[in-house]
């Protein structure tokens, strides 16, 4: 086994690049501005974090200048995209363009848009905190109604690219994490 230590202060860089080696799915967080009009963003750092409320939790970079109109909505929606979308991916993470564009965008309970054509499944959230992580912030959310879409497998983002899993067959000794 090659063990490399890296002491003192960490590179961002290669904090960045060691993360790389843990898949993550990838979402849209979506919403709506002051006028009514849908905004979104690219988020990979999203997680459950309670079944009892139901919570997830994201993180958002403090540069986006979208998250502020999501944070002031207090209402989003949490749409987990499926393998082959990870163009859809890209765009919400650009700046400037219609990130809605071609994309059927169908309105949840709360107002955010949701995803279907590209989802697997998405979660409408309000939100119910956000407290400082470093240069992001972190949000939790109190899940109001899940919607599951066609059935597909998840876009992974791994080693800086977009990938998805292989379905096996579970054994009976493997257990959950």
């Amino acid at each position: 086994m090659n063990l490399q230590q890296t002491t003192g202060l960490i590179d961002g860089l290669e904090f960045r690049s060691i993360m790389a080696e843990y898949p993550t799915g990838v979402t849209i967080v979506t919403s709506t501005d002051r006028n009514g009009g849908p905004v979104g963003l690219s988020v990979n750092s999203f997680t459950s974090l309670s079944l009892d409320p139901p919570l997830v939790l994201i993180c958002v970079g403090r540069e986006s200048n979208t998250w502020p109109m999501i944070r002031g909505s207090r209402l989003f929606a949490v749409n987990v995209l499926a393998d082959g979308h990870g163009d859809v991916c890209r765009r919400f993470a650009a700046r400037g363009i219609d990130r809605f564009a071609d994309l059927d965008v169908v309105l949840g309970r709360n107002g955010a848009p949701l995803l279907p054509d590209v989802s697997s499944f998405a979660l409408e959230c309000s939100l119910d905190q956000v407290m400082p992580g470093g240069d992001h912030e972190i949000a939790t959310g109190l899940v109001t109604a899940l919607h599951r879409f066609e059935a597909a497998r998840p876009l992974l983002f791994f080693r800086g690219e977009f990938t998805t899993v292989e379905l096996g067959i579970k054994t009976s000794n493997e257990e959950e994490p």
